[in-house]
């Protein structure tokens, strides 16, 4: 058996967060994510930006709108669960490359088309400490006399409560980070640089079902072992010297 998160679950979050925004005052929520930090934007549509950024406008009562760079556009209506969807050249990669020929959206036509004739006099954003300049400049300059408020509490309370669904994603992701960590135990050894133990447990958890490593994959050895955050290096593992791992899957389909 199968089990990912169903497309009636993904329109019971968008309800739930309906719900919550319009009791806070807020007739209109933008939501921001980018490639590395694609969980906000992801919770509501199952859509997870590659290079280029994405957003959702969320209004209190009718359809959000998936917002996509100027490249994204057939990948994103083959995964999101979100069917409405807009390109805009704000959230195209940071290149900044022209895009001739494929038709783009301004934030005032992106606002229309989700409020109606409905004016938002309260804008709330989530995930503001990622977004953008351009893209919250241009917001504010769609929406002139808006309030634009931080709002990042709403989809985190959301969050915090998890679906049996993602309950079962979650203890599968665990099992798949835990065959790469045995993995990377019973095969390393002295002499191995700390990329070739990554490559250990990126191969064993892609052929145990990951869609992603969860994070940035840890092996740091010897001195390297003091950096809180840090990359794995070509420095070769030596004998009796400290080791840091940290291994995490990310997983979208849990196999029974």
């Amino acid at each position: 058996m199968i089990k990912e998160v169903p497309q009636w679950e993904f329109k019971e979050r968008v309800k739930g967060f309906q719900e919550e925004m319009s009791a806070k005052g807020f007739n209109g929520v933008t939501i921001h994510s980018n490639e590395s930090d694609s969980a906000n934007v992801r919770y509501l549509s199952d859509y997870w930006p590659i290079f280029e950024s994405a957003g959702i406008i969320v209004p209190n009562e009718v359809e959000p709108i998936l917002l996509i760079g100027c490249e994204s556009e057939t990948f994103a209506r083959d995964r999101s669960k979100i069917k409405k969807i807009m390109k805009l050249l704000e959230y195209r990669e940071s290149a900044e490359p022209e895009h001739p020929g494929i038709e783009v959206y301004m934030f005032r036509e992106v606002f229309k088309e989700a409020l109606k004739d409905n004016k938002i006099k309260k804008l709330g954003i989530i995930g503001y400490s990622i977004m953008p300049f351009v893209i919250y400049n241009e917001q504010k300059k769609a929406l002139p006399e808006a309030e634009i408020v931080k709002t990042d509490d709403i989809l985190r309370k959301l969050r915090t409560i998890k679906s049996e669904n993602e309950i079962d994603l979650l203890k599968e992701s665990f099992r798949i980070a835990e065959v790469g960590l045995e993995r990377v135990l019973d095969e390393i050894k002295p002499g191995m640089t700390e990329l070739q133990v990554v490559n250990i447990a990126q191969e064993a958890m892609y052929k145990n079902g990951a869609e992603c490593e969860g994070h940035a994959l840890y092996v740091l050895s010897g001195n390297n072992s003091r950096y809180a955050i840090s990359r794995p290096t070509h420095k070769r593992l030596e004998k009796g010297e400290l080791i840091q791992l940290n291994i995490g899957a990310r997983v979208r389909i849990a196999k029974e």
